[in-house]
């Protein structure tokens, strides 16, 4: 998600994970879910235009379990009213 595609769209906090963990606190989950919301409505823009070994369906299916498993870490840190790494 460190594209320079994805970065070019506006993503601040997703591109981060291409070199290491996100630390997200509570005050962050907005932006989060303003970044998961901006990689979702670009997914077929953004499978087709990153290398990877698998076919653009294949990278678009596997970027949207991805954006939907943050989604739910960030639910959990709203929850908990702490903090998540995501991974």
């Amino acid at each position: 998600m460190g594209s320079d595609l994805v970065c070019a769209l506006g993503a601040r906090l997703l591109p981060v994970l291409a070199e290491r963990d996100l630390e997200v606190e509570r005050e962050q989950v907005p932006d989060l879910w303003r970044e998961v919301a901006l990689l979702r409505s670009q997914l077929d823009r953004i499978a087709a235009g990153t290398d990877h070994p698998r076919s653009p369906a294949e990278h678009r299916s596997q970027l949207e379990v991805r954006l939907r498993v943050i989604e739910e870490s960030a639910r959990e840190v709203l929850q908990s009213g702490g903090g998540a790494v995501i991974w």
